[in-house]
């Protein structure tokens, strides 16, 4: 049986409000004594850059890494020169040989920067990627870096921080600073303690929407001269979207190719290593501005039997008109996530102080504008103001915005976009299927076998006060294998299902299976466990376990963990937010 549940067994738990930084997590008692680096790597570009900062050695700002100018010409040419989509995966997703040879050749360069032995020095990582990175992507990031030879004492000094967030800190540490490398303040707008955002982060393949309420003292020149980063609060209003617009893009070029080109193969000709037409595609979607043009040029390879045994290469001409289409019915969704995350922020506030767009310098204006057309149709930008979106160039922010958000004075409070929960044996009640049903040996009393307790909601904010203890109990027979399981989901639906089947050999489609926490119990546990023969005449014991969901708002991790009623740890799992 299930993990059971224990009526009125739910507490909130509330710590001292302090998600720590990398440098004071448990188990490094003696941080104050040795020195730290700080890798900053952002293989969500285009050009993945790394950048390192070490203040007790000498390096309080960033100092970017060659890395790419390390590796050999043929591996940095199989990553720059292909399709997101297509033969590219995302950066977070990338190949972890790949990743490993970039991790050793920045491991290269600290031995030869640094003045003593990176053994003798705390490294910590952090690593930027788009805001629905899976655990998966973060457990390959932490293979890579151990695959290069770095020492990791614990997974907690491995962060992933969303790229738009790190674009929103350097661009919010700008604001408030007022430094002489600051974007252009709309006039209207001067620091102030508390104010509202809208950012618009495009970079070339994946979108991504997120509102910010910004809270900080504006600082001074005496102040900035002291610290280059003012201390500010991020907390997202509602929970953000990531758009795909790249692969949007794409999918509506292939549907026409299809349609008025049939004979074409878009796959990759046999004298060609670089893509062929779909790479050739997605390398002018990235930098593609309506009007440019009035024809664009693919070469292509055409079949020249129905076979498909041969083909030459051909000569596609397509018209800015048709490419007009492509991008606009992408654009299209784009303005609908749009107007979905502004409904949703109505229902908080009525209005943004500022409207922020970052992206590649120079290139996707046609965002840039749809952006604009929005923000003034839905009346958030008023005309009278100029510019009334505030332009960002991506170019190094968002790594200095990743390395200042290691700061202890820099905060954010991100929302989860998803439901999470776990399993529970649960008293059965009058509406939960017949099926489920399943007689407790302990009590005797009816059980339901897939109720799901869920106790991280969908937009809520992941802070401490989101931290939850629940009381529970497993059932073990005397003479079998102590151990039990706790089973972990997630669900996206606003409103999610109360169990994990829709019919008894049919799992719910909504329901994802994120991990488990599997546990243990020992002798030490038997003066806690009450025992007793079953009525079916089989001798068991009921262990009393607790049950901890803990929301870590700056490692984006979610702990769960199973311990006893003593605090002794019995089981934990760890997972990111997706």
């Amino acid at each position: 049986m299930n993990v059971r549940e224990k009526n009125k067994g739910l507490e909130s738990s509330y710590s001292d409000g302090i998600d720590r930084k990398i440098l004071h997590k448990e188990g490094a008692k003696d941080l104050d004594s040795r020195h730290s680096i700080l890798l900053v790597v952002d293989l969500n570009s285009r050009n993945p850059v790394a950048a390192f900062t070490a203040p007790s050695l000498g390096y309080p700002k960033a100092v970017f890494i060659p890395a790419l100018k390390m590796m050999s010409k043929m591996t940095e040419k199989s990553l720059l020169g292909t399709d997101s989509g297509h033969f590219k995966p995302a950066a977070s997703y990338a190949d972890i040989d790949w990743t490993t040879k970039f991790l050793s050749c920045c491991r290269t360069h600290l031995k030869s920067a640094i003045s003593i032995p990176l053994e003798d020095v705390i490294m910590e990582f952090s690593f930027t990627a788009r805001s629905d990175v899976s655990d998966r992507s973060k457990a390959m990031l932490v293979e890579a870096i151990r695959a290069a030879d770095f020492k990791v004492r614990t997974e907690d000094v491995v962060q992933i921080i969303p790229s738009i967030e790190a674009v929103t800190i350097d661009t919010v540490r700008c604001l408030l600073a007022t430094h002489s490398d600051s974007p252009p303040l709309r006039h209207d707008l001067k620091p102030r303690m508390k104010y509202h955002i809208l950012v618009l982060h495009y970079d070339g393949d994946v979108a991504e929407i997120q509102s910010y309420s910004v809270s900080g003292d504006p600082r001074t020149k005496s102040d900035i001269s002291k610290s280059d980063t003012p201390g500010f609060r991020l907390k997202e209003l509602v929970y953000g979207q990531t758009v795909d617009h790249g692969k949007l893009i794409d999918y509506h070029f292939k549907h026409w190719l299809k349609e008025h080109h049939p004979t074409l193969n878009p796959s990759t000709p046999k004298d060609r290593t670089d893509g062929g037409l779909l790479d050739d595609f997605a390398s002018l979607r990235r930098t593609y501005n309506p009007g440019q043009k009035d024809w664009h040029h693919f070469s292509v390879a055409k079949q020249v039997r129905k076979d498909k045994s041969e083909t030459q290469i051909s000569e596609l001409w397509i018209e800015d008109k048709h490419m007009n289409q492509f991008f606009g019915q992408a654009t299209d969704s784009l303005i609908q996530n749009l107007d979905d995350h502004h409904d949703r922020v109505s229902q908080i506030r009525n209005s943004f102080d500022e409207v922020i767009y970052g992206g590649p310098k120079g290139s996707s204006r046609y965002v840039e504008a749809a952006l604009k057309d929005w923000g003034i149709g839905n009346g958030i930008i008023n005309t009278d103001c100029s510019p009334g979106v505030l332009l960002v160039s991506m170019q190094n922010m968002i790594i200095r915005g990743a390395v200042h958000g290691s700061y202890a004075g820099v905060e954010v409070v991100a929302r989860s976009r998803a439901h999470y929960g776990y399993v529970l044996a649960a008293p059965f009640q009058d509406g939960d299927p017949e099926w489920s049903r399943t007689e407790d040996p302990w009590d005797n009393t009816d059980r339901c076998e897939v109720y799901v307790s869920w106790h991280v909601r969908k937009n809520q904010l992941l802070d401490s006060h989101a931290n939850i203890t629940q009381n529970a109990s497993q059932v073990l027979t005397t003479g079998g294998r102590l151990r039990g399981q706790l089973n972990l989901y997630r669900c996206e639906l606003d409103e999610p299902p109360r169990w994990t089947r829709t019919h008894q050999d049919t799992p719910d489609p909504n329901m994802h299976f994120v991990g488990s926490v599997n546990f243990e119990f020992t002798e030490a546990d038997f003066p806690g466990a009450e025992r007793k023969v079953c009525e079916d005449g089989i001798q068991r014991r009921l262990f009393p376990v607790r049950i901890k969901v803990m929301c870590g708002h700056y490692t984006r991790t979610l702990r769960v963990t199973v311990t006893s009623p003593d605090g002794r740890h019995l089981g934990r799992a760890a997972l990111r937010y997706e």
